[in-house]
């Protein structure tokens, strides 16, 4: 009834109702009638009462049924807000049928037909249309305008909507300039701080690059001291692009980062006291204490999960990045056959009904190739190639493909690999960092060179290449067992790679590296 009613109000005021409109009699025809001719031989009496009995019913998901019912109120009224209503429920429609790009085009003409003010009552369902029919077709033009539209809003219950996977994957395809519009009005929204922290923090780290650009010091300094993760705020202090910001991040970081480091290990111990069987808190708590180099701690709380074949059996995707923090930890402190056996059990289990393995596929992969243990290394990079193919990301498949290219290249040296190399180069944008050490691997120094030349020339991926630039002494956590050669090896034999280096970036200083554990 309550949506029955509430269709009627909106038809009355799109000043259909159940009014008749004088209709030329129809002649019968010789064949049956379609649907759609059926719907068209209806006066508006009829339409407006088989609409509200037939198609609009609780608990049942009939909008495609409607299309029809709207189209023609639309056709006969050609209201504005009617033929809106109509443009909004055909978007719906092509969205539960996978058809995103027509998802898309219609959502934006029910905006364009008067959808696209401020306070009307229907914009946040435009705006929740758009956005996923965006990112279902991958157009993160269109997924950065109407995030721009919600942060405008400032409505702190639409933001309680917004997931941080899908904010941050619906931008990727994105023209930066989109892009930086979008997070700056996130970071400007005044429901910004109904976000939860983590959400605050992830949205901090992407604005705060525009926000300095832009001069905004008042939203700068409130982002940095959202800023929760240490390691890509280090990535900042070596960016130019943040330059104007150094000195407030440096404040931020503390000495040789210890500040941070260990207000992660307190806000995590803290969370984790009040939620001491949530495996997300959890996992950022180990990670915290990995990544302040307290890898006994770590791997001391990596054993609050079952890690006997049973309990592994039911593990779930935070207990995968609990693992993946505790094989860092036994890295870091040279037990690496401790750390092989336990990914190894992890990277076992039926990945087809898990959908979060790729992650931790493709990191087993890339530290049996960090390592130089080529023979496991091909065996472990088939198979984040197979899991990458079939439910990862471009990101995911190029570095998975990367991995099997130089494990392959090592292992199997007679293997022509032409045409895996080719199409790691052809997409090494989708993930420098994996084409850069592929290159690096087979010996090719021209193509990485190329690759970190064109990425520093990229704001996309200026500080992944940055980072991969540092000296040794700035990783955050250290792998004793490393094999591959660094890439900073090549600019110091190539004096325009380093020039465009230091027009880009910088050495992280001595006082703001890690301490060495």
């Amino acid at each position: 009834m309550a949506v029955r009613a509430g269709f009627r109000a909106l038809m009355a005021g799109a000043g259909l109702a159940a009014t008749a409109l004088p209709l030329a009699p129809l002649a019968t025809p010789a064949r049956a009638a379609t649907p759609a001719e059926k719907i068209a031989a209806m006066d508006d009496a009829a339409l407006f009462d088989r609409f509200g009995k037939e198609v609009v019913k609780l608990g049942k998901p009939a909008v495609c049924e409607a299309v029809p019912y709207t189209d023609e109120m639309a056709r006969r009224r050609p209201a504005q807000r009617l033929m809106a209503i109509a443009a909004l429920l055909r978007s719906n429609c092509a969205l539960f049928q996978d058809r995103y790009p027509d998802a898309l085009r219609e959502g934006e003409e029910a905006e364009g037909l008067g959808f696209g003010r401020d306070g009307d009552e229907l914009r946040a369902l435009v705006d929740f249309l758009a956005m996923q029919a965006a990112l279902r077709a991958g157009n993160g033009d269109a997924y950065a305008e109407h995030l721009g539209h919600v942060a405008a809003r400032g409505n702190a219950a639409e933001f309680a909507g917004l997931q941080r996977p899908a904010v941050f994957v619906g931008l990727r395809t994105a023209a930066i300039g989109n892009q930086d519009r979008a997070v700056l009005a996130l970071a400007r929204s005044p429901a910004f701080p109904s976000l939860t922290p983590e959400m605050r923090g992830s949205v901090a780290a992407e604005a705060l690059r525009p926000a300095l650009a832009a001069g905004d010091t008042a939203v700068a300094e409130m982002l940095v001291g959202q800023l929760r993760d240490a390691e890509p705020t280090l990535g900042m202090l070596v960016d130019r692009d943040y330059e104007s910001g150094w000195p407030m991040l440096a404040r931020r970081v503390g000495p040789h980062a210890q500040t941070m480091l260990l207000q992660g290990v307190e806000t995590a111990t803290a969370d984790l006291s009040k939620a001491p069987e949530d495996r997300l808190v959890l996992s950022r708590l180990v990670d915290a204490l990995v990544d302040a180099g307290r890898f006994d701690e770590a791997i001391a709380a990596a054993q609050r999960i079952d890690h006997t074949d049973k309990g592994l059996r039911k593990a779930g995707e935070y207990d995968g990045w609990i693992i993946n923090a505790e094989v860092r930890a036994l890295d870091a402190l040279g037990r690496t056959a401790e750390a092989d056996a336990l990914f190894d059990r992890l990277t076992a289990l039926p990945w087809r009904e898990r959908g979060w393995m790729v992650n931790f596929v493709i990191n087993n992969a890339g530290r049996l190739v960090r390592h130089g243990a080529w023979d496991r290394a091909v065996l472990a990079s088939a198979l984040a190639t197979e899991v990458a193919n079939e439910q990862g990301s471009p990101y995911a498949r190029l570095s998975a493909s990367a991995l099997r290219l130089c494990a392959t290249h090592h292992a199997q040296p007679g293997q022509d690999q032409r045409l895996l190399r080719e199409a790691v180069y052809a997409h090494w944008r989708d993930a420098v960092t994996a084409s850069v050490r592929a290159a690096q691997c087979l010996g090719d120094e021209t193509a990485a060179r190329q690759f970190l030349k064109d990425g520093l020339a990229d704001p996309k991926m200026r500080t992944d290449v940055l980072t991969l630039l540092q000296p040794e002494d700035t990783d955050l956590v250290p792998d004793p067992a490393r094999t591959l050669p660094r890439a900073r090896e090549i600019m110091d034999a190539d004096a325009d790679l380093r020039a465009a280096y230091d027009r880009a970036g910088r050495d992280l200083p001595e006082d703001l590296r890690p301490a060495r554990r």
